[in-house]
């Protein structure tokens, strides 16, 4: 069955969902409607939708077929009026698991004249994800509740350390395959990534690596790669690398916007990153009590465009349980600060070149590289755009880093909206889609279920993190005051397939 093109808004009263499906029978439509669960069939279509919030079959619900759009409108009636429906602009996590129950047959429903079928449908029974395996005890169920608790304590933002080191558990001795991507969800075909990511991967043996190994193979490679010229060249020439921190992407304009349209009282400004220059436009609004639910759309650059609508409808639906929750939500710093280097230094407008500039900038993608703190995963940013890019520049490298914490600030839909368009730069790259396939697939099906409080709380430690010039362990002071003291240096230039 082909899942249809689809789209969702909401009033007071509906639920409306519009399904691109041209050139069908409409005498053959069928819907179902249970509590909150929506499923609609014609050959060769099916789409089954969970909604966050019960619908019911009440005789209000309606649909009709525009023939010359080739579009049906189906208005479902919400069981509680005025009830708000979140997230219904994430398609990804509204939709049915492939391959899941139902995922090959549906039950009769409604027909397009919207009246019942004689022979309601019985609610179909949906096997776990998670398989539970043996019984399960009084105790058990107890535990499961305790851990409930604790876990939405811990859930708030303001107890969460993202700077505490935490150490992961022993490998098993008797393990000779390595796990990788996210959520450790990979392995057994390391070769296959190294045959068609290695212009990109800076480990080797992928395959029979650990986290402490690629750890030093990437530290050893970015060594390697530091040049003490090209960083003096960009040091000096402050007018080459000005336009890109003076850029203001067209996220800052959202928060902006958002921070604008707040009835109260703007929170008091931050002193900049250090190492930036303080201009007005430069320092970031503290919004970390500032969330944008429930009407999120109200911004314009909030909106998923037909694109990223697309690339949502095309990725499975799937629940994770996280083996490392830091880890996850810090290696989402590290690509995103890929991101931010690409997006300001194209000025919006990514190049040819884009693709390889993110890939090489983040650890996690180049290295397969985990973190367990948050200062951990921003000195590794700065290190390699300081090593690998065309532009080396200490300055932009902090910038960069507001821009990640900009992207927080605004949550999860700014978030997948740069994870989209990483995921589509990477995916039209032959050299490392494989990447994608790993990495960045999950990412933007996880986020879209991510903790907003984690969010919140993790932009407001970037918004007060830098990582100053002794922690890269380069020698940074001494080659800028070298670049001071000593002659002008010629316009240093590279080509980038030779970095």
């Amino acid at each position: 069955m082909l899942t249809p093109a689809f789209s969702i808004s909401q009033n007071d009263d509906f639920v409306t969902v519009v399904l691109k499906c041209p050139y069908i029978k409409t005498q053959d439509v069928e819907f179902y409607i249970n509590d909150n669960e929506f499923k609609f069939y014609v050959k060769p279509y099916f789409l089954r939708l969970a909604f966050p919030e019960p619908i019911v079959e009440d005789g209000r619900e309606k649909a009709s077929y525009d023939v010359d759009k080739g579009e049906i409108t189906v208005a479902l009636p919400k069981a509680t009026k005025g009830q708000h429906f979140a997230d219904l602009d994430f398609l990804t996590k509204l939709m049915a698991p492939k391959g899941g129950p139902g995922s090959s047959a549906v039950e009769p429903g409604l027909s397009m004249d919207s009246q019942p079928l004689s022979q309601p449908p019985s609610k179909p029974k949906a096997g776990p994800l998670i398989e539970v395996i043996g019984e399960r005890t009084e105790g058990a169920d107890m535990m499961d509740q305790d851990n409930d608790e604790a876990e939405e304590d811990e859930d708030d933002g303001q107890n969460y350390h993202w700077d505490y080191p935490q150490e992961s558990l022993p490998q098993p001795e008797l393990q000779t395959t390595a796990r990788y991507g996210f959520n450790n969800a990979h392995s057994g075909y390391g070769s296959h990534i190294q045959e068609i990511a290695y212009e990109i991967l800076d480990v080797t043996d992928l395959e029979t690596s650990t986290p402490a190994s690629r750890r030093e193979q990437r530290l050893f490679r970015e060594n390697l790669k530091f040049d003490d010229e090209h960083y003096m060249a960009d040091f000096l020439n402050s007018e080459e690398i000005n336009p890109f921190l003076d850029f203001r992407p067209s996220f800052w304009k959202a928060l902006k916007r958002v921070q604008k349209a707040r009835p109260a009282d703007p929170p008091p400004s931050v002193e900049p990153a250090k190492g930036v220059e303080p201009t007005p436009s430069s320092v970031l609004p503290d919004l970390a009590s500032m969330t944008i639910t429930p009407a999120p759309m109200c911004e314009p650059w909030l909106t998923f465009t037909e694109e990223e609508q697309q690339q949502m409808r095309s990725l499975p639906n799937k629940e994770y349980l996280l083996d490392d929750e830091r880890a996850t939500y810090l290696g989402l710093v590290d690509i995103l600060f890929a991101y931010a280097y690409n997006h300001r230094t194209t000025e919006g407008d990514s190049t040819v070149e884009s693709p390889w500039t993110v890939a090489k900038l983040s650890s996690t993608l180049s290295c397969f590289e985990t973190f367990h703190s948050l200062q951990e995963s921003l000195t590794a940013c700065v290190r390699r755009a300081l090593a690998y890019p065309l532009y080396r520049s200490y300055a932009l490298a902090l910038r960069c880093i507001e821009d990640v914490a900009v992207l927080f600030k605004l949550g999860k839909r700014a978030i997948l909206k740069a994870l989209l368009e990483v995921r589509t730069l990477v995916a039209g790259d032959d050299r490392m889609y494989v990447l994608g396939r790993v990495w960045l697939d999950d990412y933007c099906v996880w986020i879209q279920r991510a903790s907003d409080k984690r969010l919140q709380s993790l932009a407001s430690e970037l918004n007060h993190a830098t990582v100053t010039k002794e922690q890269i362990d380069w020698d940074l002071e001494q080659l800028e005051q070298a670049a001071r003291d000593g002659p002008s240096i010629a316009d240093h230039s590279s080509d980038p397939a030779e970095i």
